[in-house]
């Protein structure tokens, strides 16, 4: 679930987050994954990934969402299999969600917070459930689409080789307090940061 902040602003760019509900956040630009997956089970890929169209297009009136044309409904589905393809997942738009492995879940679930057409994305714990050559794949994708759309991304992740393949900036937090700083090559050399996660 959400935490409320004890202290402090929350900046998206110049526009102040603070206080705002994650509707208007999500208007605002800032789309996000959750650790525990939250796909539709009955629902295909497609139809998972349509949804974070369909919520990016919902406005303060829902009455508008309720009454959506065909033209729009085609430019979801069009957004949806953009997204889809961009995560390597096109040609399992008809699959049930359910029928998928984890791995195929979590690029299904980025499609889906893709398809949002946000400017930046908070991933909690992508690799969750992973085994090692599904997180690299992961991580390989994640890339890809960072440097393509120029999206930003705060990852929150407990595997340090995804995120020194992923990131450009690494912050290290030990119970909450902020112990390390730096660059991808800084925290692989680092003391704290090797023995919190590479065990030496």
């Amino acid at each position: 679930g959400l935490v409320r902040p004890a202290a402090g602003r929350l900046f998206l760019g110049d526009v102040e987050l603070s206080g705002r509900s994650p509707a208007v956040r999500a208007r605002l630009g800032l789309g996000r994954t959750f650790q525990r997956l939250h796909l539709l089970e009955s629902l295909s890929v497609l139809d998972n990934v349509a949804i974070g169209a369909e919520a990016a297009r919902a406005g303060a009136n829902p009455v508008t969402q309720i009454f959506s044309g065909r033209r729009e409904r085609e430019e979801v589905l069009a957004t949806a299999h953009r997204s889809l393809a961009e995560v390597g997942m096109a040609g399992e738009a008809a699959r049930s969600v359910s029928l998928l492995s984890t791995g195929q879940r979590r690029l299904v679930e980025l499609a889906r917070v893709l398809s949002g057409e946000y400017s930046f994305l908070l991933l909690d714990e992508p690799s969750s459930g992973l085994d090692q050559a599904e997180t690299a794949a992961f991580g390989r994708v994640l890339g890809r689409v960072v440097a393509e759309r120029g999206i930003g991304v705060l990852l929150v992740e407990h595997d340090i080789a995804l995120v020194l393949s992923v990131c450009t900036q690494v912050h290290l937090l030990d119970f909450g307090r902020l112990v390390f700083t730096g660059t991808p090559a800084e925290a692989a050399s680092d003391p704290t940061v090797r023995g919190a996660y590479l065990g030496t």
